[in-house]
C-alpha cells in the first residue's frame, strides 16, 4: 500500500512540474507558449473545411498533449507551427475488368491521400524543421461513393497526420 501511495505521489509530481505529460511529450521548461497559424490549402482539389480542421486539430493536440499555453500572435510565441495542404488526391488502387470487347474496367478500391507541409519553429531553443507528412485511407468504391465516406476518411487521415506532427515536434527525442 505504501508503495502505491509513493508511486501516485511521484506521478503527480512529474505531471505537475510542467516538463512531461503522459502523452510522451517532452517540452523544455523555458518553452511556455505555442501559436498555430492557419493552414493554407494549396491542393489542386480543395475541400473547404480541411484547412480549419487541421489547424484546430493541431492546436487541440498540442494544448492537450503538452504544458504549453496557446497564443494567437506568432510574434510572441515560443513555438510556432505553420502549414500548407499540398495535395488532396483520390485515385484507384485496385482495378478490375472483364475480358472481351464490351468489358469495362472499374476501380474496386480507391485511395484518398492528404499531404501537408509543416514548418516548426522553436524560438527559445533554436530548433527548427520543415517536413512533409502524408497519409491515406482506402475505401471500397464498388460499395460506397467518395461522398459517402469522405468525411470519415478525412477525419481518420487528419488524426494520423496530427499525431505524426506532434510526435516529430515533441516526442522525437
Amino acid at each position: 500500500m505504501k508503495q502505491h501511495v509513493l508511486l501516485v505521489a511521484f506521478l503527480f509530481l512529474l505531471s505537475s512540474c510542467g516538463i512531461y505529460k503522459f502523452s510522451g511529450a517532452s517540452v523544455s521548461p523555458e518553452v511556455k507558449t505555442v501559436a498555430v497559424s492557419q493552414f493554407e490549402n494549396n491542393a489542386r482539389l480543395v475541400v473547404p473545411n480541411l484547412s480549419q480542421k487541421l489547424t484546430e486539430g493541431l492546436k487541440t493536440q498540442v494544448i492537450n498533449g503538452t504544458s504549453l499555453s496557446y497564443v494567437r500572435d506568432p510574434a510572441i510565441a515560443d513555438i510556432i507551427f505553420e502549414g500548407t495542404i499540398t495535395d488532396y488526391t483520390v485515385q484507384p488502387v485496385a482495378i478490375t475488368g472483364g475480358v472481351g470487347q464490351n468489358s469495362q474496367t472499374t476501380s474496386e478500391q480507391t485511395r484518398l491521400t492528404i499531404s501537408i507541409n509543416v514548418k516548426f519553429t522553436n524560438v527559445k531553443e533554436n530548433k527548427n524543421w520543415e517536413s512533409t507528412f502524408s497519409d491515406y485511407s482506402d475505401f471500397d468504391n464498388a460499395r460506397q461513393s467518395l461522398q459517402q465516406v469522405e468525411q470519415s476518411l478525412d477525419d481518420d487521415i487528419n488524426k494520423r497526420l496530427l499525431q505524426k506532427i506532434f510526435n516529430k515536434a515533441f516526442v522525437d527525442w
